[in-house]
């Protein structure tokens, strides 16, 4: 008996199989479930603590201006000189200013001799009235010429408004310096502060009157106490920070204006929505996490905030109690069914 081969049969029966298996299989990997682990987000108590750069000033400046213009004469102080409030700064030529000064002196002088006479006469009805009216006013014009001759005067005279260092001199002796011609910055150096640019989380959380530490790694200058006295009503439109000014007292040595310093602030403590720092998930659409949803995950958008101790603010997007995916991301997407690790 001829036997018929079953050969092409048997390659169709177990083409039907593989195919019919690997269905299966792919159909028990959509459904099985993934194992993830998770925590839940929670209100705990926070405290924004940041260290930024700032610049130490001198919380008393002057730019020292002449008011009288003139030659410079002589000058007393320069550059690094410590004076007193008071002292004699530089001196404009006086020659013409002393002659109408003494002019001035003269005339007023004069004018009280005939003023004095002119009561006497009236005294004795000699002259009018009017005549005594009359000396008595050249006398008050003359006293007012006086005082001015004597202030243009004292004007030549350039003096310190306060304690301090003088930071720059702007003229040389010889020099001709119209009114109001910038001669010397002068700088208050026992009376410093920090300048500080904030940004904006941590800005609303400071007040008049807080704490702060200031480093200053070229002097050696370490955890130098300082209190906020100003903190800037409003934001930079382009930095969306704002500046606070920190008052040092006492200054310590080698604290300088113009150094670079690093402020350490702390912001009040407050209640916080936040969540583990792993949970936080970045695409092209920005942040966002896996909540759990019964026994599948969701993916949800969310702002983010200040990081603090491995956890991360939740400024929007989900609430507290609510459990996030922390571990267990690779092949998990919206709808997937999990299983928890942690239980």
């Amino acid at each position: 008996m001829k036997l018929i081969p079953k050969t092409p049969l048997v390659i169709l029966l177990l083409l039907l199989q593989a195919c019919s298996g690997d269905k299966a299989a792919d159909d028990k990997g959509k459904s099985s479930p993934k194992q993830v682990s998770t925590s839940v987000a929670a209100l705990r108590d926070t405290q924004i603590i940041e260290t930024l750069p700032g610049t130490i000033e001198a919380r008393r400046s002057a730019r020292i201006h002449n008011q009288q213009a003139g030659v410079i004469d002589q000058i007393l102080a320069f550059q690094g000189d410590k004076v007193k409030q008071g002292a004699l700064l530089a001196r404009l030529d006086d020659k013409l200013l002393s002659a109408q000064r003494d002019k001035a002196m003269a005339t007023l002088e004069q004018g009280k001799l005939d003023l004095k006479r002119a009561e006497a006469l009236a005294a004795n009805k000699l002259i009018s009235d009017d005549a005594l009216a009359q000396a008595r006013t050249r006398v008050a014009v003359a006293q007012a010429d006086a005082r001015l001759a004597q202030a243009q005067f004292d004007y030549s005279r350039i003096t310190a408004p306060f304690n301090g260092v003088i930071s720059e001199r702007l003229i040389d002796e010889g020099d001709v310096v119209a009114n109001q011609t910038p001669l010397f910055t002068l700088l208050d150096t026992q009376s410093l502060k920090a300048i500080v640019s904030v940004p904006e989380n941590l800005l609303v959380q400071l007040a008049v009157n807080n704490t702060a530490s200031i480093t200053i790694d070229s002097a050696r200058l370490k955890d130098i106490p300082g209190r906020i006295t100003r903190v800037s009503p409003a934001l930079n439109e382009l930095t969306r920070q704002g500046e606070i000014e920190i008052e040092i007292s006492p200054v310590p040595a080698g604290m300088l204006p113009g150094q670079i310093c690093q402020v350490n602030l702390q912001g009040r403590q407050t209640a916080t929505l936040m969540v583990d720092f792993d949970a936080i998930r970045h695409d092209t659409g920005g942040a966002f996490v896996y909540v759990l949803q019964a026994d599948k995950v969701q993916r949800v958008g969310v702002q983010t905030g200040v990081q603090h101790e491995g956890h991360i603010e939740i400024v929007h997007g989900i609430q507290a109690g609510d459990v996030v995916v922390t571990k267990g991301f690779t092949g998990l997407h919206d709808g997937k069914a999990v299983t928890l690790a942690n239980q």
